[in-house]
């Protein structure tokens, strides 16, 4: 599913984009613009979307896998495998405000600046954060995270964003691409409903919940515990 435009008073939830999108002006795999205001007590929300499209905008601003911009939004749990290529061009976003909030989302896709410029940005995140409040979220080293702004990101090789580790930190929206449907990458629970239980019986083992190996779990506790090992 793809939205031109949300305004206040809507959510997108649990969404994913595969088709390739070309734009002229804003362009993205999930929504082109998300405008909440000051005076809506509910703003836009998007969570648990992904894209795997490529994202094309030529030398035109706001490109990105899953927002191009963003007003009084809330995005969450998201993350981008498709490449982007665009003037204000992100993985997640391609522009954002200072009142909009961006946590534990991912990018692995492939980001292009179409044109340098003196107002032009790329990021693997974000193209251009505007004071926008980024926490929890991580994209693949090489690139920088935010083409101009800040936030709370961190770089990680390929193999470190793919590990359970990686799963874990984002929470609890996402888990490991058991099915490699994502190539390694981590997959929202949605799109695996069987990859939660895996999930849970790991967070057990780690907390050292079963100090025996799975010998001092329920039968059915433990297969879900055995059934992840093997994994």
């Amino acid at each position: 599913m793809r939205r031109n435009t949300m305004n206040a008073n809507t959510k997108l939830l649990n969404c994913v984009n595969r088709a390739s999108v070309t734009g002229s002006g804003t362009a993205a795999g999930l929504v082109g613009s998300a405008n909440g205001n000051a005076w809506t007590p509910l703003n836009p929300l998007i969570s648990g979307c992904a894209n795997f499209g490529t994202i094309s905008n030529g030398t035109n601003n706001f490109s990105a896998g899953i927002v191009g911009t963003a007003y009084y939004t809330t995005l969450s749990e998201c993350y981008n495998v498709g490449s982007a290529t665009g003037n204000r061009v992100g993985g997640i976003l391609g522009q954002t405000d200072s009142n909009t909030t961006v946590t534990s989302c991912y990018n692995a896709g492939a980001i292009t600046l179409a044109a340098a410029g003196n107002y032009n940005y790329a990021g693997s995140l974000i193209g251009y954060n505007d004071g926008g409040s980024v926490s929890n979220c991580y994209y693949l080293t090489g690139m920088q995270a935010i083409g101009r702004g800040s936030g709370d990101t961190t770089a990680l090789t390929e193999e470190q964003l793919k590990s359970l580790d990686t799963v874990l930190k984002l929470g609890g929206a996402f888990v490991n691409d058991a099915k490699n449907q994502n190539s390694g990458y981590p997959v929202l629970a949605w799109q695996d409903a069987d990859a939660i239980a895996a999930r849970s019986c790991l967070r057990c083992a780690e907390r050292g919940a079963d100090p025996g190996g799975g010998r001092h779990l329920s039968p059915c506790l433990r297969k879900l515990y055995l059934s992840c090992h093997a994994r």
